[in-house]
């Protein structure tokens, strides 16, 4: 199976004689280049996530005003796969997608095309080729194409991008039904539009900026809420801007006709968990919104129609990760907690949302122990005190900042000292130092530790008791926004002689670290912990890399205490680690850990051992035949497609995703059953593999649904809009009912409830004299003629004024690929008939 990953990554970066940018940031003249990839294998997103590329704090990055209608330019040659200029009319209409956005005033100016468009991030024009020599990508590269974003740092505008399809490596269709192992051009298309648009990628599975694709698919053609009210989001119609341009076309000011939702995600140490994706769902399940939590815990999501909404946080962990972000490699994301709705699981808590307001208040309390960095704290005499345990959300602030912490200690602790930062991208390098109780004496300083990348940790037996003291900095003596970490101090607790055999076995639990000597004569410890089926461990010894002498080794042995089920020794230089996944039976069993010694052992040779389970998450799903369980399903991160009165197998994939896992999907309508067929096994990557039949009633509201999993001992992880169900039909009436769901003015502009499964909106108008009906057959001579089509929104403003003694009359009616809802019903109770509308939308 072919797929695509669209992906955001960042190097060196530098401009060929031909003028083609190569991949990566150029901070030239103040600028940025990212580079936007989709490739044909996953990488490792609010309904929108907008690109941040100077601070999570500050603005998104965006167009200025001047600038739009952005100009573009397409390259005459096209795709050397399809004849004529289907390939230029496809980006159009991807464009088009985009353009038709009744709430937001950004659009693509009409594209020109000319040979001379190339990769070019100075002059202002979104540019968009086909390289079909291999002058972009390099040789073997399967990226399907990559577009590539300047912005001035200064003040986060955006100043150019273009976009390159790679047509060497990759086939490309404007088929109507795209062939397997193609790629269209149209859906391709729309997705790159919404980075140039200034839009990141989207965890919601649906949304065209989701990173994952199947070949063939045209998916992304179509914009899903949380894409269009991205774009809204970034630039939004307001009734009063200068270049509104309602009055001419029906558009309007979402913010007026919808409400928000605000709110903060925080450990119970009270730091906020940046990177958590908050999604709220309303009364059918479907997703309306999703927003990802700001450095601090904060979100909003706005764009919200009024209502009662059901709102959740989960870790950006399972099928798109922070990397998959421009700039998530650089925000440190906190993530491996459990998915969580506000008010909890059980019975998740309403929030009422009403036009024009805000609902504030909306906060989650995660069971995570780490704890702010409180400045002032550069200093040994103004560190702030860690409870050893615990760890701390910090910040290097600027240039020379320094964090000093203190710990308490007994003598013979073993200790181990953790920073975390944020992995690829992050531009922090930390360095970490350990002082003696005066902070003045610095006892060991470490840059980078085997296995951890950049990141440095200390091990350490104290053969003296105090309180010592730890500084985090920079190695390049840097900081500022981004410049995040976190820091830990996780005490050792010492082993007890004896623990020589599986019969004398120390108990562990998963998240325990414990301390130990390996002596002289063969000497080895052993440790017992309880394990469940499917639980995807990772164990790992500190030593060596920290002083030790010891040069040891581990073993993993099932549940007799003999059979060996993995051993590991020279992971990390000269200490062991390893991932495994426990087997699918038993259930539950107690398991055993062995250290021992390959050499050094004696006098002074201490250890660490550290055991976690990783938390459970889905990151794949599939659909097969109902009754076909497990056996051979090829899972992948896609979201899945359903219609009402459907019956399938849903397959699920994921780390420690257990045999006795139960999964839900949100909101009425679609039910969740033990499969008849294999239900469970573990792929080859260590993954727990499981299957559920899924029976959708045919009243079923289309929209995208959550798949909830939960593992009955407080791990929950959630897909938002993992099941997308598609309309069978027209959608149903439109404006229905008085106050908010009905045809109702709110600060001068027309506004109605959404209704599931529309993809638009068609708004019509007419004098209040036509309401006659002059030959009595119950039917209105006329019902007025169209006053904006295809309207994205659920909201529209009318600059027109009715003459003196006359009035307007509204009419709306939602419409989908199908076809048109239907216009409400006459005096005499029967359907209006399209025929008394003239003209109408196309």
């Amino acid at each position: 199976m072919q797929m695509r990953s669209d992906r955001v990554s960042k190097s060196p970066e530098g401009l060929s004689p031909a003028g083609v940018s190569l991949p990566g940031i150029d901070r030239r003249a103040g600028g940025c280049l990212l580079l936007s990839l989709l490739l044909l294998e996953p990488s490792r997103a609010f309904a929108y996530v907008p690109l941040r590329f100077v601070s999570p704090f500050l603005r998104p990055s965006t167009w200025p005003t001047a600038r739009i209608p952005l100009s573009t330019m397409i390259h005459s040659a096209g795709s050397a796969d399809v004849p004529g200029n289907a390939d230029i009319l496809a980006i159009q209409t991807a464009q088009q997608s985009w353009n038709s956005q009744n709430t937001s005033y950004f659009s693509f100016a009409p594209p020109t095309t000319s040979a001379s468009a190339v990769v070019n991030d100075g002059d202002g024009i979104n540019c968009i080729l086909w390289d079909e020599t291999g002058s972009f990508f390099a040789p073997g590269d399967t990226t399907l194409s990559a577009t590539v974003i300047r912005v001035d740092l200064a003040t986060g505008e955006m100043r150019d991008a273009d976009t390159v399809f790679n047509g060497v490596a990759n086939t490309w269709s404007t088929a109507n039904s795209t062939p397997a192992g193609q790629f269209d051009i149209q859906a391709v298309a729309t997705h790159e539009m919404g980075h140039v648009a200034g839009l990141d990628h989207d965890a919601v599975l649906g949304a065209s900026l989701y990173p994952f694709a199947p070949s063939a698919s045209q998916a992304e053609r179509a914009l899903a809420s949380d894409d269009r009210r991205g774009l809204t989001f970034l630039y939004p119609e307001t009734l009063g801007q200068l270049d509104f341009r309602a009055p001419a076309t029906g558009e309007g000011d979402l913010a007026l006709a919808t409400g928000s939702i605000a709110g903060q995600v925080l450990t119970q140490g009270g730091a906020g968990v940046h990177g958590a994706q908050v999604s709220a769902l309303e009364t059918h399940g479907g997703l309306v919104a999703a927003a990802l939590t700001a450095p601090d815990g904060t979100y909003t999501l706005t764009g919200l129609p009024a209502g009662v909404y059901q709102v959740l946080a989960n870790a950006l962990d399972g099928a798109v990760q922070e990397q998959d972000l421009a700039n998530g490699g650089a925000d440190n994301f906190l993530t491996g907690f459990p998915m969580l709705f506000l008010g909890g699981n059980a019975v998740p808590q309403g929030v009422s949302v009403t036009e024009g307001s805000q609902a504030t208040g909306a906060n989650f309390a995660l069971s995570l122990p780490e704890v702010f960095e409180v400045e002032p704290n550069n200093a040994a005499a103004s560190a702030q005190p860690i409870v050893p345990g615990a760890s701390v959300s910090g910040t290097l602030a600027g240039a020379q900042d320094a964090d000093y912490y203190s710990f308490p200690v007994a003598a013979g602790d073993i200790v181990l000292l953790d920073v975390q930062s944020g992995g690829d991208g992050n531009p922090l390098d930390p360095v970490l130092t350990l002082f003696d109780p005066s902070g003045m004496l610095p006892l060991v300083s470490v840059d980078d530790t085997t296995g951890k990348g950049l990141d440095p940790r200390i091990g350490r037996q104290f053969t003296s008791a105090g309180t010592y003291f730890a500084r985090v900095t920079d190695a390049f003596s840097q900081g500022g926004p981004g410049y995040a970490y976190t820091f830990a101090v996780e005490p050792c607790l010492s082993e007890m002689e004896p623990n020589g055999t599986s019969l004398s076995a120390r108990d562990l639990s998963y998240g325990e670290r414990r301390g130990g000597l390996v002596d002289g004569g063969g000497d080895a410890d052993w440790y017992r912990f309880s394990g469940r089926a499917g639980d995807r461990l990772h164990a790992e010894v500190t030593a060596n890399r920290s002083g030790s002498p010891l040069d040891p080794r581990f073993t993993l042995v099932g549940p007799d205490g003999v059979t060996l089920l993995a051993s590991a020794a020279d992971t990390y230089g000269k200490d062991p680690g390893l991932d495994f996944t426990l087997p699918a039976s038993p259930a539950t069993a107690n398991y055993f850990l062995k250290v021992e010694s390959q050499s050094g052992a004696g006098a002074g040779a201490w250890y660490c051992l550290a055991l976690d389970r990783i938390s459970m998450s889905v990151s794949a799903t599939a659909r097969v035949p109902l009754g076909t369980g497990v056996s051979g399903a090829v899972t992948d991160p896609f979201p899945r497609v359903a219609q009402p009165g459907e019956s399938f197998d849903l397959v699920l994939a994921g780390p420690s995703l257990a045999p006795d896992a139960t999964a839900r999907v949100t909101g009425a309508g679609v039910t969740l059953t033990s499969t008849t067929g294999p239900p469970y096994a573990l792929d080859a990557q260590g993954r727990g593999v499981k299957a559920f039949s899924v029976f959708i009633s045919p009243a079923a509201l289309p929209g995208l649904r959550t798949v909830v999993v939960e593992d009955g001992r407080g791990g929950a992880a959630a897909l938002p809009g993992g099941l997308a169900l598609w309309a069978t039909s027209a959608p149903g009436e439109a404006a229905v009912g008085g106050g908010s769901a009905g045809l109702h003015w709110i600060a001068g502009e027309l506004s109605w409830a959404p209704v599931a499964g529309s993809s638009g909106y068609d708004l019509y108008r007419g004098n209040l004299t036509d309401l006659v009906d002059t030959d009595g057959n119950g039917v209105a001579d006329s019902y007025g003629g169209l006053l904006a089509c295809n309207l994205s929104e659920p909201v529209a403003v009318d600059a027109a004024i009715p003459s003196p003694g006359s009035g307007f009359f509204y009419l709306v009616t939602a419409v989908n690929a199908l076809g048109q809802g239907p216009l409400g019903y006459a005096f005499n109770g029967l359907p209006r008939p399209l025929a008394s509308l003239s003209p109408v939308c196309p």
